[in-house]
């Protein structure tokens, strides 16, 4: 399972001396929308988690609209991982496009965003970043809301 992310508008992301894993696919205006290659040294694709574009939080600006894939046949799975954790900044919009077969919830318990609602297959849901939140080395309080936390999405939020 492997979630996958892009962006419209200013980048976040955790290190910012990462290399750049998005390529232009489109644009719209005065924003960029891209796709991440994602592969590991061997040039396959990773096994589990998302991408992050490249920039710090510190880059970002509060009218971004950060994008998230829930990717096909994740189910009940993790919608990324702990190592390729989404870092989003408070007053940007999370887009979360859900692309498997099933729907999905996002669960909070009000941080960084709002608990979400239904996600249909095929849909996406817009959620305002409200609050800072940082799940730390416990489990993260955001997941998939009907399989609980093997559907660990991790999420920060940042100011």
């Amino acid at each position: 399972m492997l979630a996958m992310l892009s962006w419209l508008g200013p980048a976040c992301h955790e290190d910012p001396g990462e290399p750049n894993s998005f390529e232009p696919v489109g644009s719209a205006e005065s924003t960029t929308a891209a796709e991440p290659i994602e592969t590991d040294e061997s040039g396959a694709e990773p096994s589990d988690g998302g991408v992050e574009p490249t920039g710090s939080p510190a880059d970002c600006g509060n009218d971004a609209v950060v994008e998230f894939r829930i990717e096909p046949g994740t189910g009940s799975g993790a919608w990324n991982s702990r190592e390729n954790i989404l870092t989003v900044r408070v007053g940007q919009v999370l887009r979360i496009h859900n692309d498997d077969v099933v729907g999905h919830t996002l669960h909070t318990y009000g941080a960084p965003v709002e608990h979400g609602e239904w996600i249909e297959p095929g849909a996406h849901a817009d959620h305002e970043v409200i609050e800072e939140y940082d799940p730390g080395s416990g489990p993260p309080w955001t997941y998939g809301h009907e399989a609980g936390e093997s559907a660990a999405f991790w999420l920060r939020g940042v100011r």
